[in-house]
């Protein structure tokens, strides 16, 4: 058996199964481990007898819920954009030729409060065409005139590194400072924000160059009638994992589970690390790991709980019309410090039976499941049965960490993938000290 390898990856969760599958298209020996039974980690997904054995005095499934195997509950729900950066690691990985995605019919944000009779007043569409931009009622006709000189801004330019505004290198000026310059309201930055699909708080310290990019990206889907720029893989997205496993093995390369993973020598930083797995021993130029793993080697300190919340509805959430769907609940209308991210999956994605697969997630700010997501129950109303799951985003001192030890970032609750493809691409650039070229198809 070979036991000497380029990289090793501790972990099987889209991050790691990704990143693998990366350096192998590229020529590299990986050996890929995980501890479970299960592909996935964190980002794994239920049956519905998992789900249902998860609920406490739950007794038998009902009937009319059909065939266990004809669900399948991703632990963690996030919409693909199909004009952002996930959709081009996906184009170079080949992983396209093993899926098939449908799109998401609408995407809403609140405008107001929604624990009143009138909570459909506030929640309002995103836009998903031309004519919808300029229609929509999420911006008053004050906000859109304030806008439009920004949106031409953005739509009259072929951003590059080291463009000019007003005298400010755009690769150097976080987003924040930029926008002081068309003086917009917050009506009209909470409608980008939204539009964005990405955290606020960093989409504002980012440099502009990177955001007007993204955001130049998400308009150019606007050029095609009726489609929302989200999308989601049939049989949810452990079907990308388990695409993954398949390329592992066509690129002639080893994937276990159930492994053991002992000790780890990084004592000789410019020799080959030497890695316990299954009590035999492997040598590699370089470890990759998930923090689940990395807390066998050095400190790690808590950031924040993550609360996701999987409901199964007998009802569509919003409409008829909007029976797959995204939400966002504002924290300013919900009187919370984070925002919840809600995600809605039909039968036509192939991972229920005539019924409703939703998800929640959200940052936790209690110890209280339920009290985390009463503003949901209260905009969604009545669910068949839920299972709650909580997971720890953790931090650590990288002056602790060994130069051959790269450690992958926990999934935030936001309900988009294109976090997970910033992580990818970084950890990637980190790893082999080189920028990942993309495929020519984007």
């Amino acid at each position: 058996m070979e036991t000497d390898y380029d990289y090793i990856v501790l972990g099987t969760g889209i991050t790691e199964s990704f990143i693998s599958i990366l350096l192998s298209a590229n020529g590299k020996r990986v050996l890929q481990a995980d501890k479970n039974n299960f592909y996935g980690g964190e980002m794994r997904y239920l049956d519905l007898n998992e789900y249902w054995n998860s609920i406490p005095n739950n007794g038998a499934i009902p009937q009319f819920l059909g065939m266990p195997r004809k669900w399948i509950f991703d632990l963690i729900s996030k919409f693909i954009n199909w004009k952002g950066k996930f959709i081009k690691l996906l184009y170079s990985s080949a992983l396209l030729d093993y899926l098939e995605f449908r799109n998401i019919e609408r995407t809403f944000i609140s405008t107001g409060p929604i624990d009143t009779d009138l909570w459909k007043n506030n929640l309002k569409a995103i836009p998903k065409n031309c004519i919808e931009v300029i229609e929509t009622n999420l911006m008053g006709v004050n906000e859109i005139d304030q806008s439009k000189n920004f949106y031409n801004f953005i739509q009259g330019n072929d951003f590059y590194n080291g463009f000019i505004y007003n005298g400010a290198n755009l690769s150097e000026t976080p987003f924040r400072e930029l926008i002081l310059n068309f003086s917009l309201s917050d009506v009209s930055l909470e409608f980008i924000k939204h539009y964005i699909g990405v955290r606020w708080e960093d989409t504002l310290s980012q440099n502009s160059l990177e955001v007007l990019m993204d955001l130049k990206r998400k308009m150019s889907s606007f050029e095609i009638e009726d489609y929302n720029q989200f999308i989601y893989p049939l049989y949810g997205l452990s079907s990308i994992i388990e695409g993954c496993s398949r390329l592992t093995a066509i690129y002639g390369n080893l994937l276990t589970l159930s492994s053991t993973i002992g000790d780890i020598n990084f004592q000789n930083s410019s020799e080959k690390i030497e890695i316990s797995i299954n009590d035999e021993k492997y040598r590699a130029n370089a470890i990759i790991c998930s923090p689940d793993y990395a807390k066998k080697f050095i400190e790690l300190k808590k950031q924040q709980t993550i609360l996701r919340a999987t409901y199964i509805f007998l009802h569509p959430i919003i409409d008829d019309l909007s029976k797959s769907c995204h939400i966002t609940l504002s924290k300013r209308n919900i009187n919370r410090e984070h925002d919840i991210y809600i995600t809605c999956l039909d039968e036509s994605f192939s991972v229920c039976r005539d019924h409703y697969i939703v998800c929640a997630s959200t940052v936790m700010e209690s110890d209280n499941p339920e009290f985390e997501l009463l503003s949901t129950r209260r905009l969604l109303g009545h669910y068949f049965k839920v299972v709650y799951h909580q997971y720890d985003i953790f931090d650590w001192d990288k002056s602790t960490v060994p130069n051959n030890l790269f450690i992958t970032k926990s999934y935030d609750p936001s309900a988009d993938m294109e976090s997970i493809a910033d992580d990818i691409i970084e950890l990637y650039k980190e790893a082999t000290g080189t920028e990942l070229k993309f495929s020519e198809h984007n």
